[in-house]
Parts: C-alpha cells; sequence; structure tokens
C-alpha cells in the first residue's frame, strides 16, 4: 500500500512538472478539442488510481494537453459525471455501466446515460465463502441457510449471489437472505455463526488480507456452482465474464484445485461528446506506450492485456478508429457494436 501512494504520488507530480513545462495546451483539433482532462478514477491510494495517475502523465506528454486523475468512485456517481460532461474519462464497473446505458436497476429513476467505452481494464472474481468447519460445498447447501447475499453499496456482488442461485436451480426464496456492507461485515458473521456464507471479492494476485485472517483463526473455503452449472446462465448476466481463482494464488482455501467462478469487470468510460480524433490519440498515447504504463504499477497489465473485453456500452467512434487500425476490431464487436447504439437510439 506504501508503494502504491509514493507511485501515485510520482506520478501526480510528474503530471503537475509536465503541465508546468509545456504552459499553454495545444488545440491542434479545433474550438471543440478540450484543452484539459480529467479521468475520474478510484481513490487515492488504490491501484487504479496509480495506474490512470499513468494514463494522464502519457497523455500529458504525448498530447501536449493538462490531464489528471481525481478521485471518485467506480460506478454510478462516475458515470453521472461523464454523462453531465463534468469529467471526460471515467473508470466504472462494467455492471453499472451496462444498467446505465439501459436506464435499469440504480439508474431507473435517472434514465439511460450518455458516455462511450474506450477500452476494457482490470477485474475482480466472485465466488463464496464459508466456515470449512460448516460442512458447505455447494450452492445446493445453502437452502434454508443465513446468507450474505445482499450488498446494498454495491450492486455487483448481489447480482453476483443471483447468478450463484440461478446456476444452482435455485431463487433466493431458498435462502435466508442477509444484508452486508463490505469484506469488513463476512469475517465477525462467519465466525459468530450469525452467517453461514457470503458473497465474497477474490483479487487476481493475491488473497484479500480479511480472508488470510479470518483463515489463519479458523480455517475457510472458497467455492461457486460448477464451470458448467455457471456457463449455462452467464448468458443472462452481460457485464460477468468467466474466472478462474487461482489455485497458486488462494491453495488450500479452494482446495488446492483452479475455481472457475465468474469476473467483474471495470472499464475506461469517456463522453460522447468528445471528438473522434481527440479519443483516437488518446488511445495512440497510452496503449501505444504501454510498457511506459506499467511502470507506473505492476497491475497495469490488467489494463493492456485485453483492452476489448466484452463490451456492455457502444465504443466511441475514436477507439473503434484505434482498434481497427490495430487488427482488433471484429465482425462480432461490429455486430454488438450496432446492436447497443440502436438500444440507445444512437446511430454512434
Amino acid at each position: 500500500m506504501k508503494k502504491d501512494r509514493m507511485l501515485v504520488l510520482l506520478a501526480s507530480v510528474f503530471v503537475a512538472l509536465s503541465v508546468a513545462a509545456l504552459g499553454r495546451p495545444l488545440d491542434a483539433g479545433g474550438a471543440d478539442r478540450p484543452k484539459s482532462v480529467s479521468l475520474a478514477s478510484a481513490g487515492e491510494g488504490t491501484s487504479q488510481f496509480a495506474v490512470h495517475a499513468g494514463m494522464t502523465t502519457l497523455m500529458t506528454k504525448y498530447m501536449g494537453i493538462r490531464a489528471v486523475p481525481e478521485a471518485s468512485s467506480v460506478g454510478g456517481k462516475t458515470l453521472h459525471l461523464l454523462h453531465n460532461g463534468e469529467v471526460e474519462i471515467g473508470c466504472s464497473t462494467d455492471h453499472a455501466a451496462h444498467d446505465a446505458v439501459l436506464g435499469s436497476g440504480q439508474f431507473e429513476k435517472s434514465g439511460k446515460l450518455n458516455f462511450r467505452l474506450m477500452s476494457a481494464g482490470a477485474g475482480f472474481h466472485l465466488g463464496l465463502s464459508t466456515l470449512r468447519e460448516s460442512g458447505i460445498r455447494s450452492v445446493r447447501d445453502l437452502k434454508g441457510k443465513k446468507v450474505q447475499a445482499t450488498h446494498p453499496g454495491n450492486i455487483t456482488f448481489t447480482k453476483a449471489m443471483d447468478l450463484f442461485l440461478e446456476a444452482a436451480g435455485m431463487t433466493r426464496a431458498d435462502i435466508n437472505e442477509l444484508k452486508f456492507y463490505g469484506s469488513r461485515d463476512i469475517a465477525p458473521a462467519l465466525k459468530e455463526g450469525r452467517s453461514a456464507a457470503s458473497v465474497t471479492g477474490l483479487s487476481l494476485s493475491a488473497v484479500p488480507g480479511w480472508l488470510q485472517n479470518l483463515n489463519l483463526e479458523v480455517p475457510v473455503l472458497v467455492f461457486a456452482p460448477p464451470r458448467e452449472e455457471i456457463a449455462a446462465v452467464l448468458p443472462n448476466y452481460p457485464y460477468f465474464r468467466e474466472g478462474v481463482a487461482s489455485a497458486k494464488v488462494y491453495g488450500k482455501r479452494v482446495d488446492g484445485e483452479d475455481l472457475h467462478t465468474i469476473g467483474a469487470g471495470m472499464s475506461l468510460y469517456c463522453r460522447t461528446d468528445l471528438p473522434d480524433d481527440f479519443v483516437y490519440e488518446i488511445m495512440k498515447a497510452v496503449f501505444d506506450h504501454k510498457d511506459e504504463l506499467k511502470a507506473f504499477h505492476k497491475s497495469a497489465d490488467q489494463w493492456t492485456d485485453d483492452l476489448v473485453g466484452k463490451p456492455v456500452a457502444p465504443f466511441h467512434p475514436g477507439a473503434v478508429r484505434y482498434y481497427k487500425e490495430k487488427g482488433l476490431w471484429t465482425t462480432d464487436l461490429e455486430k454488438n457494436q450496432n446492436r447497443l447504439l440502436a438500444e440507445m437510439g444512437s446511430s454512434r
């Protein structure tokens, strides 16, 4: 964490020095070309913020604009900022973006929001955790039991439980669902017997600290429905993807075998009204210099390995131009793009 904060600090200093050296930013694109870029990221000190600080540094370096990261959220707040034109780029979970595009879920009151996708990025996996001594080994074993299944502050966790239950041929009526508000609620509830299991966020590269600590006190098990059962219902949840919690990372917590489960992604989104050439230049500034970006944080790989991902919102035309130039644009992506645009009632 200290290392992450130092990387963020160095990135911020570099941005400030670059802007000062550049003086008045370039305006080669005309009057509608932004003279500065704000990238709404996660909170300071997070790996996401460090990577996004790197991205804005590259924009400043290669485009001659003022570009800075801003601490925000990775959900509804950021998407509203994009829709209202208060920031140019933002990081959001794909689940929130999916609902915002359709005006569903948490966006029913506000209606459809207008923004576009730039690139897919980092993510995390989701599973279920229980105490090994509980005897619970499958979702069906949760029938009639108390389960931390509803996270009011993060709908992605709540929908993950819906998927797990559907995969097992169950519904929420089959469990005694409990609310929880993050990892801090899980360990005490499991230890005290107030919950039999909980939806759990799983990092790709390391066991979450709270889970490590709990496992030192009482052995835990992380589980999910069988892979084939997940695959059968995954099309009903377009914002989720297949994911694997590696046995190399989770060890005995997954019985020493890779746990096939689901993954939730985060992506970069931008204002719809940004000029096409401008977004294209951003894509080149950031993703044509991946090695420089990786110097800001080791997790930058997650933001560069698969740029197109599993899109739940239409790509910005400037991003499409970049992907076509790199040979990444496919017939399937084109079909998906046209479908999403039609759902939004937009032509671009």
